[in-house]
């Protein structure tokens, strides 16, 4: 892929990521200032859920991945791929995503 449309993938990655976490926090703060008894086991249920939902797709969003499924590869081209490889974050979202 060229270089700006690289940009635009991870520009679009971040942008989605901030909105979707103001989403995913007003959603959390709903459940958790809910006041009715009749779902309190349900309700921390749904809280943990929410949470492990978030923070697999702030991971996601932070980390920027591209895949090309003709090619059969997944690459990422953010600040944070220089640190962290694709393996450590792919074994984070399996361990996230087994938590709920």
């Amino acid at each position: 892929l060229s270089p700006a449309t690289q940009f635009a993938i991870s520009f679009a990655h971040h942008l989605c990521g901030v909105i979707l976490f103001a989403v995913n926090a007003l959603v959390c703060s709903l459940i958790y200032f809910d006041k009715d008894d009749r779902g309190k086991f349900y309700r921390k249920y749904l809280l943990s859920l929410q949470i492990c939902s978030t923070s697999a797709d702030l991971v996601l969003n932070v980390y920027s991945p591209i895949a090309q499924f003709n090619y059969r590869i997944v690459y990422a081209n953010s600040s944070i791929a220089n640190i962290v490889d694709i393996g450590t974050v792919g074994s984070l979202l399996v361990f996230l995503y087994g938590q709920m």
